[in-house]
């Protein structure tokens, strides 16, 4: 029997696959494929005890999503 995390980063690949061909084989622009994956991070972000994701892009350089409560102002 395999290890849990081998099952686990099996799990994750293909996983992490599926959601890669979906969002290459939509119709949608490259921006618009880029939102809806920031929302989806957001929608995790909202359902689990963190509060970011970093994530690196193919170019190099690394996308940060923070979600924060927006800042109270008075008057």
């Amino acid at each position: 029997m395999p290890a849990t995390g081998s099952t686990n980063e099996k799990a994750i690949r293909d996983l992490t696959r599926e959601i890669c061909e979906i969002i290459d084989n939509n119709p949608l622009a490259l921006e618009e494929k880029m939102a809806a994956v920031m929302m989806v991070c957001f929608e995790i972000l909202s359902a689990i005890p963190a509060n970011g994701i970093r994530m690196n892009v193919s170019d190099g350089q690394t996308l940060y999503l923070e979600l924060k409560q927006p800042e109270t102002t008075t008057h």
